[in-house]
C-alpha cells in the first residue's frame, strides 16, 4: 500500500510537471520544436549522468550477482512481451500499423518515466537494478523494434530497409548500453569517480523528471486529444500495454521465489515490474520517423498511453504487494 501511494504521489508531481510543459507550448512561451533539443539533453547528458552516478557504489559479489539476474529478468521481460504482441496483435489485410501496434506494446517508457517512478519508491537501490533493464530495452528497440517499424514500411510501400548496416552498432552503441558499460566497469574495478565527477552526473540525475515530464507535455500539446480518445482500438492497445501484458509478467514473478537465490530478490522483481507497468516508449515516434513506420499514430499511441497511465500505474503496483503478500514473500 505504501509503494502505491507513493507512486500515485510522483505520479501527481509528473503530471503537475507535464501540465507546465503543456500549457508553457498552448501559451506560446516554449517553441514545440524543442522536442529535439530536450530529448538529445535527456538521451546524451541525463540518462548517463542518472545510470553513472547510480552504479557508483561500493561492489558487493552477492550484490553483483543479483544484477546479472535482474538482467536476466529484464530480457526474459521483453522476450515474453514480444510473444504476447504477436499473439494480441495478428497479421490482417488493411492494417499498415501492426509494426508500431507490436512495438507500442512490447516497448514501455522505461527511462523517462521508469526511472523517476523506481527513484521514489525504491530510491537508489532499485535505479542500480534499473540499468539492467534499460540494457534490456536498448538492445530490443535497436532489434525487435527496428525491425517492426521496416515491416510497416514495406506494408507503406516504402523503398529499402535504412539504416540496416548499422543496426547492430546501435543495439550496442548507444548512450544507455556505454553508460551501463562506463558505470558497470567502474562498479567491478572499484573505481571511484572523483568528486567533481560525480557531482556533475549527480546534477543531470536531478534533471531526469523535469525534463522528461517537460517533453511529455509538450509532446501532449501537438496531439488532437479529441482524435486520440475517440480510437476504440488505441483504448484498447493502450490497456494491452498498461493492464494486460504487466497482470501476466506478475503472475510469473510472483510465482518466482528470487530470493532464494539472490539477494533483493523482492527489489529486483518490483523494479522490473514498474519498468514493465509505463506507457508506450517516447521511442516509437523517432524510430518510426527513421525506419518508415507512422510515427503520427505512434505519437497518439504514447500520449494515450501516457495519460492513462496516470490511473494504471498506482493500480498494478498495489495489485503486485496483495499478489506477493500471498506469495508469501
Amino acid at each position: 500500500m505504501q509503494n502505491a501511494l507513493i507512486i500515485l504521489q510522483q505520479v501527481a508531481v509528473m503530471v503537475l510537471i507535464a501540465l507546465i510543459g503543456y500549457l508553457l507550448v498552448r501559451g506560446r512561451k516554449l517553441d514545440p520544436l524543442c522536442t529535439v533539443s530536450l530529448s538529445n539533453i535527456l538521451l546524451y547528458a541525463v540518462t548517463p549522468g542518472v545510470i553513472i552516478s547510480a552504479m557508483q557504489r561500493e561492489y558487493d559479489a552477492a550484490e553483483a550477482g543479483a544484477l546479472l539476474t535482474a538482467l536476466l529478468l529484464a530480457v526474459g521481460t521483453h522476450l515474453i512481451f514480444i510473444l504476447l504482441a504477436r499473439l494480441l496483435i495478428r497479421e490482417r489485410s488493411g492494417n499498415q500499423n501492426i509494426g508500431v501496434e507490436r512495438f507500442a506494446l512490447v516497448m514501455s517508457n522505461s527511462s523517462y518515466i521508469g526511472i523517476p517512478m523506481v527513484q521514489a519508491v525504491l530510491g537508489e537501490d532499485g535505479v542500480f537494478f534499473l540499468t539492467a533493464y534499460l540494457v534490456a530495452f536498448n538492445l530490443c528497440l535497436y532489434s525487435y523494434g527496428r525491425l517492426m517499424m521496416i515491416v510497416d514500411s514495406a506494408r507503406r510501400g516504402l523503398p529499402g530497409e535504412p539504416g540496416c548496416k548499422s543496426s547492430l552498432r546501435q543495439c550496442l552503441v548507444n548512450p544507455a548500453t556505454v553508460s551501463v558499460a562506463i558505470g558497470g566497469a567502474l562498479y567491478f574495478l572499484h573505481i571511484e569517480l572523483p568528486e567533481v565527477l560525480l557531482t556533475v552526473a549527480q546534477g543531470f540525475r536531478g534533471l531526469n523528471t523535469v525534463l522528461s515530464m517537460l517533453l511529455v507535455g509538450i509532446f501532449i500539446s501537438q496531439a488532437d486529444l479529441r482524435q486520440v480518445f475517440c480510437s476504440v482500438r488505441g483504448i484498447v492497445l493502450a490497456l494491452l500495454r498498461l493492464v494486460a501484458l504487466p497482470l501476466v509478467l506478475m503472475l510469473l514473478l510472483a510465482a518466482l521465489d528470487l530470493s532464494r537465490f539472490v539477494p533483493d530478490g523482492y527489489l529486483i522483481k518490483t523494479t522490473i515490474v514498474i519498468a514493465a507497468c509505463a506507457p508506450t516508449a517516447v521511442a516509437a515516434s523517432f524510430m518510426g520517423e527513421l525506419y518508415g513506420g507512422d510515427s503520427i499514430y505512434a505519437v497518439r499511441l504514447i500520449v494515450l498511453s501516457t495519460l492513462m497511465s496516470v490511473a494504471t500505474m498506482p493500480l498494478l503496483l498495489l495489485i503486485w504487494e496483495w499478489l506477493v503478500r500471498l506469495a508469501g514473500q
